[in-house]
């Protein structure tokens, strides 16, 4: 994947796409009426970051076979 002098060779590069681009999932959105936002993404683990006025919250998930519900509550 890699030459002598570390550089990528096209292989490294697909690679990287893959890792970074393809199979990953980044998300934004705002909740509904009742507080959800629901997205889909790969099986894995997540950190979710969470805003509400002045106040941020940053949980770690996982997205596991057949959905995962999370539920960030912000003091």
């Amino acid at each position: 994947m890699y030459r002598r002098d570390w550089s990528l060779k096209p292989s490294g590069e697909a690679i990287r796409e893959l890792l970074l681009k393809t199979w990953c999932t980044n998300a934004k959105g705002t909740t509904d009426a009742q507080g959800t936002f629901t997205v889909c993404g790969f099986l894995g683990e997540y950190v979710i970051q969470v805003s509400m006025a002045d106040k941020t919250k940053s949980i770690n998930a996982q997205l596991k076979a057949g959905g995962s519900n999370v539920v960030v509550i912000i003091d």
